[in-house]
């Protein structure tokens, strides 16, 4: 059962209910980890890296069928940027789109470029973002997987959950469609445009997130964090940039 809880410009869900299928694994692949899908399946994960958000993607897809993706994240590899664009050339993928946090280009051009090429303007979103969750959707399944892994591949400790609850998913679809609607089409870092929309969205901001913002801003306008985890949020491993999709 979803309980949703209001708070002061914001809101949340507390999930209760169907046990949850657990996890933890350091050889597993993601298919022998997610299992079968039923309807209602709830599933918790940790991994040791074994396998990347994208190979959660396709496990499920190859189970759902051909389903609706959205992706909330922080950065992209270009291994992953193939796979989707291989998924939607399968017609596994109905469609796709693309919210990304406004430093990605700023720190990783080469794979901002990859992906602006591969999917246009239309179906991506900049803004302040550290979320990290991904929507897949048809007739059948509203799956929702958050997860602490972005769109790359990083060999370390990772946490994923999946449900498959319409509730959840159209909570996380409506955050989507609110960002959606405000801001500018494409891949964006120039504060200027992405802070007014920020602010706006969701009824306005704490006057502790705007001094966060003009703080950020003084250091140049990266988060704190990016520049410690430059090398595993970002950083391609080795040769994996030419990893196939079908891989």
């Amino acid at each position: 059962m979803l309980k949703p809880v209001e708070g002061q410009k914001a809101i949340a869900f507390i999930l209760g209910g169907k046990k949850a299928k657990v996890e933890l694994s350091g050889l597993k692949n993601a298919e022998e980890c997610i299992g079968t899908l039923e309807p209602g399946y709830r599933m918790v994960g940790i991994t040791k890296g074994q396998f990347s958000l994208i190979d959660i993607v396709k496990a499920l897809v190859a189970q759902t069928g051909p389903a609706d993706l959205i992706v909330c994240t922080w950065s992209i590899g270009i291994r992953d940027a193939e796979n989707v664009d291989w998924l939607l050339s399968q017609n596994l993928l109905r469609s796709f789109r693309l919210l990304v946090d406004r430093s990605f280009q700023l720190v990783n051009a080469k794979n901002a470029g990859v992906v602006r090429a591969k999917f246009g303007t239309d179906f991506i979103r900049s803004s302040n973002v550290h979320a990290k969750f991904f929507l897949l959707g048809n007739e059948r399944w509203k799956l929702v997987c958050r997860s602490s892994m972005n769109l790359n591949r990083n060999p370390r400790f990772e946490q994923f959950d999946i449900d498959d609850d319409a509730g959840l998913f159209s909570f996380f679809e409506n955050f989507v469609s609110e960002v959606w609607r405000m801001a500018k089409p494409g891949m964006e870092s120039r504060r200027g445009i992405i802070d007014p929309p920020f602010k706006a969205s969701f009824g306005g901001i704490t006057e502790a997130g705007e001094v966060a913002l003009k703080q950020e801003a003084k250091k140049g306008g990266l988060p704190s964090e990016s520049i410690d985890e430059l090398d595993g949020l970002i950083g391609e491993l080795p040769g994996l940039d030419s990893v196939l999709p079908n891989d």
